[in-house]
């Protein structure tokens, strides 16, 4: 690595004034710079998860390393939300084929910020060569007993989503376009899927009122059916209620745009159930900047449906992001 050693690499890019993390590091002990973080955690439940993002498969080649750092993080975090949890911190695990100065700088100086922005500090991690591959694994705190989960759906509750389906998907599709003269229309999708937010907010918000959740990474049908398997259910999904937002609809046409709000994924906005006696309470939490939508309903057995405006069925060849697809 032209001389630079893994500890230099870290000192270098990874390793911040301990000033940095005072403001939202109180469960911190120790950080890095030993052989594990040390955390004091009290009358809390630690919630983990880890997200793994290879050059290639979830983010082209030459992705510039602000992007990636944006969108590993929030994949990452965003487990944490779909849980109702707070962040704590997070461990990075890094592997690259080559030293790139300006790469790393981009890639540290963004996930610094978005750390600072989210609460959530750096607290360890690994560096090596080898293939870009960026793994993180985050840590939360919940109130014992309330993380939301996703088995406890029930027939009759309705379905609901947050923010705007669909726009992420649109995004890269105008990234993977290349044009350099960008409309407003396709800077905000490109933004959806360059710069994704974590729901942390809503996700502690609903705890005590949705039944089950999960965050929208590989597309919305996907996603549900982890809901539906787990908690045994089926749904009706109303294809005419699912927001789309008029950009994608400007940029990408009706159909698509609706395909991307059903499959395409990238989202993380997140996915929740709740009785219907809850309506007037979710309301109370949808904003202009984060509408709270009803989208569908839980039904018994398996079967989920899409229905349209006239109340046919509609078929979907693709339901979401398969990893080994």
């Amino acid at each position: 690595m032209s001389g630079m050693d893994e500890f230099s690499l870290i000192n270098q890019f990874f390793r911040r004034s301990p000033d940095a993390w005072k403001s939202i590091s109180a469960g911190i002990a120790k950080g890095i710079g030993d052989d594990c973080a040390v955390l004091g955690v009290t009358d809390q439940q630690v919630v983990v998860s880890t997200d793994t993002m290879i050059a290639g498969r979830h983010f082209p080649d030459d992705c510039p390393g602000d992007v990636v750092a944006s969108r590993a993080l929030a994949a990452a975090a965003s487990d944490l939300a779909a849980m109702g949890a707070g962040p704590l911190g997070f461990t990075l695990s890094l592997s690259m084929p080559r030293l790139d100065l300006h790469w790393c700088q981009t890639f540290a100086d963004t996930l610094h910020e978005k750390a600072i922005r989210w609460q959530i500090p750096l607290i360890g991690g690994d560096t090596v060569k080898g293939p870009l591959n960026i793994s993180i694994t985050v840590l939360g705190l919940v109130p014992p007993g309330q993380a939301l989960m996703r088995n406890g759906a029930k027939p009759g509750e309705d379905i609901w989503v947050s923010g705007w389906l669909g726009n992420a998907a649109g995004g890269l599709e105008v990234a993977l376009a290349g044009d350099k003269r960008l409309t407003t229309a396709k800077k905000m999708l490109l933004s959806c899927y360059q710069a994704p937010v974590p729901r942390f907010d809503l996700g502690r918000r609903l705890l005590g009122v949705a039944s089950s959740a999960i965050d929208i990474s590989d597309g919305l049908l996907a996603d549900w059916q982890h809901i539906a398997d787990v908690s045994d259910v089926g749904a009706e999904i109303f294809s005419s209620q699912v927001p789309i937002s008029k950009e994608l609809t400007e940029v990408c046409g009706g159909h698509k745009a609706l395909n991307y709000a059903l499959a395409g994924g990238d989202d993380y906005e997140l996915c929740f159930t709740a009785p219907q006696d809850l309506r007037s309470i979710i309301l109370e939490l949808s904003s202009d900047k984060m509408p709270l939508t009803r989208i569908g309903r839980v039904k018994s057995g398996q079967e989920l449906s899409v229905i349209d405006g006239a109340g046919k069925r509609q078929d979907f060849q693709k339901t979401g992001f398969n990893h080994f697809g």
